[in-house]
């Protein structure tokens, strides 16, 4: 059978697997030419523009920004810190559980 290398020993050693190297040639020119179509449409779409003009269009993209109120800003940062004193509450009780089991095994003597 395939796969059972040293009858002697009984050890079975596991085909090896097939080569992936036609399958990522493949898959980096498919990487390549998306790259390149995109490149090629965004040139195509757009034209150069020139300095004052994009300071302009960040300037408005910027003023469309909603900020959040200081409210919203205490409060997503008091959650924050809440979940936080949670998750490590969680982390350091199952973690005590976890070393504690740990030392009743490994202080087993068979």
């Amino acid at each position: 059978s395939i796969g059972l290398q040293n009858r002697g020993s009984w050890v079975r050693v596991p085909q090896p697997l097939p080569s992936l190297a036609c399958f990522s040639d493949f898959l980096a020119v498919l990487v390549i030419e998306a790259l390149d179509a995109s490149i090629y449409t965004r040139m195509k779409e757009k034209k150069v523009t020139n300095i004052f003009k994009f300071i302009q269009q960040s300037r408005q993209e910027a003023s469309k920004i909603v900020w959040p109120t200081r409210r919203e800003t205490i409060t997503t940062t008091i959650m924050v810190f809440i979940m936080v004193t949670i998750l490590s509450i969680f982390f350091l009780i199952t973690d005590s559980i976890i070393s504690f089991l740990l030392r009743i095994v490994l202080s087993l003597s068979f």
